[in-house]
Formats: C-alpha cells, structure tokens, sequence
C-alpha cells in the first residue's frame, strides 16, 4: 500500500478550497507586495520632503537677513544723501572773511567725516582714540 492515498480523479467540491486559497494567497501576495513598494516610496518622499522643507527655511531665513540689510542699507543711502546735501549746501556759501573760510572748512571736515563713518571707512571709537591720545600728549587735564 503507498504511503499516501492520492486521488486522481478531484471533483470540483475538493479543488474549490485549493482554488481559493490560491487566489487570496495571490492577492494577498500582490497587496503585500503593493504596500511594502508603496511604504518604500512614502519613505523617500518624505525624506526628499523633509530635505526641501529645511531649503525652504533657509532660504526663507536669508530673505529676511537680505530684507533687513536692505533696510539699513537704505537708512545709509538716506543718511549720506543727507550729508551730501549739507556739503553742498555749504559749497555754495560765498567767503568774506578767513574767519567764514576756516567755518566752511570745519563744516565740510565735519560731514565728510560723518560720511566716512556711516560707510564704515572709519571707526568712531578710532576717532575717541585719537583724540584723547592728542589731549594726552598736549597735556590737557579737565579733571580739577
């Protein structure tokens, strides 16, 4: 007697059970299949997400550094106009005497200095520097 009974003749009543298992166990195959390809893809999205919303930030972050350099760039510009003006303005002044010549010169001294600061080719405590280092060596003392 064999080890195992095989039929050879299946009615369709016994393939039925093996048909059906083998069609969920294909579409539970092709689900699966479907999820892991698809969390594969949701993984990388994500991450080139993530990678884009950091860009974003940052470039976000370096428009409002601009923006506001921008504005203190302006208040500069406005600054200097100013000055420009006042040198002008001082240009135009006619000399009578020496004393008005020495007045305009100190004047325009003056605001080519305040330009000079406010495009930051000079120092202001530079300028404190010097100056107390001059009174120093002219031996001024205000302390009494």
């Amino acid at each position: 007697m064999p080890l195992y009974d095989i039929k050879k003749d299946f009615s369709k009543e016994a393939r039925w059970p093996y048909i059906t298992i083998g069609i969920l166990f294909l579409i539970i195959m092709l689900f699966g299949t479907l999820f892991i390809t698809s969390s594969v893809r949701s993984v990388r999205l994500r991450r080139a997400n993530d990678e884009l919303t950091e860009r974003l930030a940052n470039a976000t972050n370096s428009c409002t550094e601009l923006a506001g350099q921008l504005s203190d760039c302006r208040g500069t510009i406005e600054q200097c106009r100013g000055y420009c003006r006042d040198i002008d303005e001082i240009s135009e002044r006619s000399i009578g005497t020496a004393r008005d010549a020495i007045e305009i010169i100190e004047e325009t001294r003056y605001y080519v200095m305040c330009l000079e600061v406010e495009l930051g080719l000079i120092d202001t405590d530079s300028i404190y520097e010097r100056l107390d280092s001059w009174l120093e060596s002219e031996q001024v003392d205000f302390i009494k």
